[in-house]
């Protein structure tokens, strides 16, 4: 509104600015499973049921509403102030594939994303692994996921302290699923890793399997005199070790590397 200085009331040009609702996002790049926090400004005061949307592929303008491309990561009822401001919103990125994923958060009051002009947020997903369990024994079966690869990456290897011990490839969005048995180890922190023909070891962040030590007995009953069998794995090596029986030593051994 333009007006003279000495008499406020009296206009001489009037123009209108129309808010469009948009959102910002506070990570901009991440494997999945990166917490991301949204915040919202230029929606309805009375905006509610806001559902965030994050895209798993392009949806051009054609495919906007098509379920079949986007995840709701996060749907809640939200303090939106007299402003049309809100925050406090948080979500996991989703298992998707590396490169570029748009997200939206539409509302019962801005619910048409190309009507309402809703504007979007982009967040880039980059490859990562996730573990089933991060502690166990020798011998147990490990899940490991992955995300963040190319569409139909090929030859992903999955390592334990560097060596292979699984292979695989991609999906259509990037993702992978996998078990393998943890190989005779020390005792304490393992890295498991992975990479594959378009993906570097060094993008992913290795993921930490702590094994503990464990025996087994050879029968597990008996009488008197029986003689028994003890094996064990997960400890410290080239270390002595005792063998006791109702707290009394019975012999000593030494572990391997």
């Amino acid at each position: 509104r333009v007006c003279y200085d000495d008499d406020p009331d009296k206009e001489i040009e009037t123009v209108n600015f129309e808010v469009h609702p948009t959102i910002e996002i506070d990570e901009d790049d991440g494997p999945a499973g990166t917490k991301v926090e949204v915040k919202g400004t230029g929606y309805h005061e009375n905006e509610s049921e806001i559902e965030i949307r994050f895209y798993l592929k392009d949806p051009g303008t054609t495919h906007l509403e098509d379920d079949d491309y986007y995840v709701v990561v996060a749907s809640m009822d939200i303090d939106v102030d007299d402003y049309g401001s809100w925050e406090g919103v948080t979500f996991e990125v989703p298992s998707s594939k590396k490169g570029e994923h748009k997200i939206y958060a539409v509302g019962n009051k801005a619910d048409d994303i190309e009507d309402d002009e809703i504007r979007y947020d982009i967040f880039e997903v980059k490859p990562g692994i996730s573990l089933g369990s991060t502690e166990g024994y020798v011998g147990d079966t490990i899940k490991v996921e992955g995300s963040g690869f190319e569409e139909d990456e090929e030859d992903i290897k999955i390592t334990y302290d560097d060596e292979v011990v699984k292979e695989t490839e991609a999906d259509e969005d990037g993702i992978w699923e996998v078990t393998f048995v943890v190989p005779s180890s020390t005792k304490g922190k393992h890295e498991i890793d992975a990479y594959g023909e378009d993906t570097e070891a060094k993008d992913i962040k290795d993921k930490d399997f702590t094994v503990s030590p464990k025996i087994t007995l050879a029968p597990t009953k008996g009488h008197v005199g029986t003689s028994l069998t003890v094996s064990g794995n997960g400890f410290a090596g080239s270390s002595s070790v005792t063998i006791t029986y109702d707290g009394d030593t019975k012999d000593t051994a030494t572990t391997n590397d």
